[in-house]
């Protein structure tokens, strides 16, 4: 049975590992990432829905977000540009927000950063 009410705690265990490779573009850093999922639904056949919490060491990254993501930052300091047209913004914890699928975007991650995040994947 699927769980309707799921509780998304920030105390985890955390398992770090390595960015995917190309990620990083700060070359002196050797950042690890985290992540916990609390809901991966793959049964409907228009999205898949993702549901978890996000920690990073800080260093810049820069990937093609492909998807529609609303965050939460519970700790840390960052910045996130859209390379595309330019567009900066400043986030810090306690800030929400929602970043739309189809830009190059890129985070400048200034202090060890936690967010939770949901995600919507088209399929």
């Amino acid at each position: 049975m699927t769980q309707k009410i799921v509780r998304m705690d920030k105390n985890v265990q955390w398992n770090f590992g390595p960015y995917p490779q190309g990620e990083i573009t700060d070359s002196r850093t050797t950042a690890q990432q985290a992540d916990h999922s609390y809901l991966d639904d793959e049964q409907s056949s228009a999205t898949f829905l993702y549901a978890g919490i996000w920690r990073s060491e800080p260093c810049t990254l820069e990937h093609d977000h492909q998807i529609d993501e609303m965050c939460m930052i519970v700790a840390g300091h960052a910045t996130i540009k859209d390379l595309n047209s330019g567009q900066e913004e400043q986030v810090s914890s306690g800030d929400v927000f929602l970043m739309r699928r189809g830009f190059k975007l890129q985070w400048d991650i200034h202090s060890d950063l936690t967010k939770y995040y949901m995600i919507v994947k088209p399929q």
